[in-house]
């Protein structure tokens, strides 16, 4: 049964699945976020891939295990992917539960160093940030986060109906693979939030009122936050840090 205060759609849809896990390199641990029913699970097992299948929920926990009973390679955890500690050199996969899909995608970003790469199927609305580009609608805090940490490639989209019950919107599945940049990412989050307290305010206006004084080039000053590139975004901070 449906615990809908899990944000619980469940995969049913093999030929989803088995492009998910066709995505996935060879010789690595895989986690899945999120195994639900086991309808990917399923796949990565069958692949001869060894799998730590993560679910919150108890009951789905108990019924992982009994399906998987006998099977070497996979170890099913009664665990939350937002505070998971992930192993070294792994692999993320999981369709993730739309109502804390940027809680475990930013758990993921803080533990970036273990993880070769991430695929994620999403809420579309979510990839649509994490992919977006300055002065897009979608562009915000998170999108510059997200980008500063992964390279982000979409794979594909996929409709509610390939889950059980059906979402009421589409879904999207994404590659994320780490980038070598390293900041304090408490701090940086929390500049963020300043920078982007108001979007139909200037930059300079922003940052007066977290008070922030810092020196801003005249293409900056009057700018929205939005309309900032990553890499301006990134200067401001270290301008500011210093």
């Amino acid at each position: 049964m449906q615990k809908k205060y899990l944000g619980q759609h469940f995969l049913n849809k093999e030929s989803v699945a088995l492009s998910i896990v066709n995505n996935i390199p060879s010789g690595r641990v895989v986690v899945e976020i999120g195994a639900g029913k086991g309808a990917l699970t399923r796949f990565i097992v069958e692949k001869g891939f060894t799998v730590k299948a993560v679910e919150i929920d108890r009951d789905l926990v108990d019924y992982l295990k009994e399906r998987f009973k006998g099977k070497k390679k996979i170890e099913v955890i009664h665990g939350d992917g937002r505070d998971f500690i992930f192993p070294e050199d792994c692999v993320v996969v999981g369709n993730l539960p739309y109502n804390v899909s940027k809680r475990i995608i930013r758990n993921i970003i803080f533990q970036k160093e273990k993880i070769i790469q991430a695929i994620l199927m999403v809420q579309r609305e979510v990839a649509d940030t994490m992919l977006a580009l300055p002065s897009s609608s979608c562009y915000n805090r998170f999108s510059v986060f997200v980008q500063f940490h992964f390279c982000i490639r979409k794979l594909f989209t996929v409709s509610p109906d390939a889950f059980c019950p059906k979402p009421k919107v589409y879904s999207s599945c994404l590659l994320l693979k780490p980038t070598k940049a390293q900041i304090d990412n408490e701090r940086f989050l929390l500049f963020l939030n300043k920078l982007f307290l108001a979007r139909r305010k200037t930059v300079y206006n922003n940052l007066r009122k977290a008070k922030i004084f810092t020196p801003l080039s005249l293409d900056i000053k009057d700018k929205r936050p939005q309309e900032l590139s990553g890499e301006q975004i990134l200067r401001m901070y270290k301008i500011c840090k210093n």
